[in-house]
């Protein structure tokens, strides 16, 4: 069974930090301060994490999104991906940004982002806009 939690700068987020540590060699930061994080389940297992940042400039950020090798492609990061942007969307954001590398640009397109601008092959700004997206039902996400 799959199961995503959020979690706050307040809950725990050692299994947050055990993810980060494998995937990106990281640990927590300042813009866990600001963040909402996700954590994913296999059973009870973590296997995937990701947060959603409000900047100062009010702009909503997908960053730390990562998938443990031996669950990768199995729908873990698309999972993860899209409970970010409900949060996102929850919270009156429009537009969701991230910076995705060569590798990751087609993971991304999949779940409709778009490259903002194709000048840098190791840092690739993409934009989610929310307000050209539809419900499975036909309603438009944001007014």
């Amino acid at each position: 069974m799959i199961r995503g939690k959020y979690l706050s700068i307040m809950d725990d987020l050692s299994d947050v930090i055990h993810i980060r540590k494998e995937i990106f060699n990281t640990d927590i930061d300042k813009n866990d301060d600001l963040a909402v994080n996700v954590i994913v389940f296999d059973k009870e297992i973590p296997v995937g994490t990701g947060r959603i940042i409000l900047d100062s400039d009010g702009n909503f950020i997908i960053d730390k999104v990562g998938v443990l090798e031996e669950y990768r492609g199995k729908g873990y990061g698309e999972f993860i991906i899209r409970l970010l942007a409900d949060k996102a969307l929850l919270s009156g954001a429009k537009f969701i940004y991230l910076t995705a590398t060569e590798n990751t640009v087609p993971f991304f397109e999949k779940l409709f982002f778009k490259k903002e601008k194709d000048n840098d092959i190791v840092n690739i700004p993409m934009i989610l806009n929310l307000s050209d997206m539809t419900t499975p039902c036909g309603h438009k996400c944001t007014k």
